[in-house]
């Protein structure tokens, strides 16, 4: 009798998603869509624009990426994939450009809201320099 129940949970079940499959075919597109601004440098920001960065990181997306800008915040447990880091490994998968495509328009298959709905592009900009200048701060 448990057999059969388990046979119908395994086929009924979502089979596993390739996060890594994923990412790749996003920086692809990326790639293809931000052209040579893909790598472009970022500089960082003045002093008041590094502060406002701080505050809506603080407000809005420390609790997936974490204090530590490690993307471990309270919330990661639950999500699948878990948020990305910010800084540290794995924090240059994409580049700054990419990251604020990413930002402004979220990414799908993932707990990775578009921001742009509550964010003008100048809020958005200050929160990706502010993490730039973390990224360079040791």
């Amino acid at each position: 009798m448990l057999l059969p129940l388990l046979m119908l949970l395994a086929c009924t079940a979502d089979p596993p998603v390739d996060h890594t499959a994923r990412r790749t075919a996003m920086r692809a597109r990326l790639q293809a869509e931000l052209g040579p601004d893909y790598d472009r440098a970022m500089g960082i920001p003045d002093e008041t624009t590094l502060y406002e960065g701080r505050e809506i990181y603080f407000k809005s997306c420390v609790k997936c990426h974490g204090e530590a800008l490690d993307g471990k915040g309270a919330r990661a447990v639950q999500m699948d994939p878990r948020p990305a880091p910010l800084k540290g490994p794995g924090s240059d998968w994409f580049s700054p450009a990419a990251q604020l495509e990413i930002v402004r328009h979220g990414s799908p298959g993932t707990g990775m809201a578009p921001w742009s709905r509550s964010f003008t592009d100048a809020q958005i900009q200050a929160v990706m320099g502010w993490v730039r200048a973390m990224n360079t701060a040791e």
